[in-house]
């Protein structure tokens, strides 16, 4: 069966609402519940709560991000000559804008505290960054 170019961009704009609503959702889910709990956690096990943490939520988040990250570039590829182009570019930049967040900001935050250990001034700064990532 021949998908109709209404079909291929109607797929196309449910995946990338799927990836979005999924990392939207893990996103709010990670600034309410987990970073506020990172404060919680006893000094004496926060390194091993926390490598725990980072090596589950890669599994977690790492598909998600992918997934979104290819949705926006083939909506981008697919809607180039349509009249909605701007908009679909506009949408698509939000992925590597979170991306950069994410890479050059949280990352070098978490591994502080993978190297370091809790510390209460980095544990604040990454829930006050994250807000970042939950409104782009």
């Amino acid at each position: 069966m021949e998908l109709t170019p209404v079909d291929k961009s109607m797929l196309l704009m449910l995946g990338q609402l799927l990836a979005t609503c999924a990392m939207a959702g893990i996103i709010w889910m990670v600034q309410i519940v987990t970073y506020p709990q990172f404060l919680e956690v006893p000094q004496s096990g926060f390194l091993k709560y926390h490598d725990r943490y980072m090596k589950r939520m890669s599994w977690v988040v790492g598909p998600v991000m992918v997934a979104e990250l290819i949705f926006a570039i083939l909506g981008v590829w697919y809607f180039w000559d349509s009249e909605i182009h701007w908009h679909i570019v506009t949408a698509g930049l939000l992925v590597p804008a979170v991306w950069m967040v994410t890479f050059f900001v949280q990352v070098p935050q978490h591994a502080s505290l993978a190297e370091s250990g809790w510390n209460e001034t980095t544990v604040r700064e990454i829930i006050k960054v994250n807000w970042i990532r939950v409104f782009i």
